[in-house]
């Protein structure tokens, strides 16, 4: 997917988590070359964390799905811009 083709994907998971009763927030984790790793939404009230912002959501499913917490090479979208927190991470 091109750099477009993934943001436009992020603005979709947030518009697609606010019909599920969601936050506005969508983000994902890709390869450089645009392959999808892993996707998250703010389910902060849905699950009653406050830590469960889009971003964290698709790096926790990343660091799952990679195996290791060092997310060294990929890129994240996202449908907003990031929280202090969420920068951080």
């Amino acid at each position: 997917m091109t750099k477009e083709e993934l943001m436009r994907k992020a603005i979709e998971l947030s518009k697609e988590n606010i019909e599920n009763g969601g936050g506005p927030f969508g983000a994902l984790i890709a390869t450089k070359d645009g392959e999808i790793v892993a996707t998250g939404v703010n389910r902060v009230t849905a699950s009653c964390d406050p830590t469960a912002h889009a971003e964290v959501s698709a790096i926790r499913a990343a660091a799952a799905k990679l195996g290791t917490f060092n997310l060294s090479g990929y890129e994240i979208y996202t449908s907003c811009e990031p929280c202090p927190m969420c920068l951080g991470a």
